[in-house]
């Protein structure tokens, strides 16, 4: 695998990672409302009149997150061409690209009508599951190289029950806290 691809693949995760700081900071601070009732936009321009340390944080967010986006999609694409014959990427790469945009839908909605409990938690699941197709994309990529052939893989059924009550434990424990 091309060094490039496995460079890129480690900026996007990491870009990720400063989205999912970026969106904690924004529910800490209560920042969310920092750019009004406005999206894309700040208070409905280009460049707010008024710069407060709100406006610093959400814009900032919303910056580091359309640029997210675009890496995404970029590496979403070039793994499917290097790396498509693996079924894992194919997933890994919509996965990834679909859970981001939908996390940027939601966080659009939640600016233009409101910020309820239900739409942050919401909103920071669904994060948290695009950075983890995206890390595990990353990984995969640099698996590639290990001839890692995911089609002799067996994972049993007790496997799978475990997997999955690890899984639905994360995301009750998670939506518990935040709500």
């Amino acid at each position: 695998m091309k060094s490039s691809l496995k460079w890129f693949a480690v900026l996007t995760t990491i870009v990720m990672l400063f989205i999912l700081l970026g969106g904690a900071l924004v529910t800490k601070t209560d920042s969310g409302m920092g750019c009004g009732r406005s999206w894309p936009l700040c208070n409905g321009q280009l460049i707010p009149d008024k710069i407060t340390i709100e406006l610093v944080i959400e814009l900032s967010h919303r910056l580091v997150s359309g640029a997210g986006g675009f890496l995404v999609l970029l590496l979403s694409y070039l793994s499917w061409k290097k790396i498509g014959h693996i079924r894992e990427a194919r997933f890994l790469s919509v996965l990834s690209f679909g859970f981001l945009l939908l996390q940027g839908l939601i966080g659009a909605a939640a600016v233009i009508w409101s910020q309820s409990d239900f739409v942050l938690a919401l909103h920071f699941g669904i994060s948290l599951i695009s950075f983890a197709a995206v890390f595990l994309l990353t990984l995969l990529i640099f698996e590639v190289d290990k001839k890692f052939e995911a089609e002799k893989l067996i994972v049993d059924k007790r496997m799978k029950f475990h997997i999955i009550g690890v899984l639905t434990f994360c995301l009750v424990v998670v939506y518990r806290v935040l709500l």
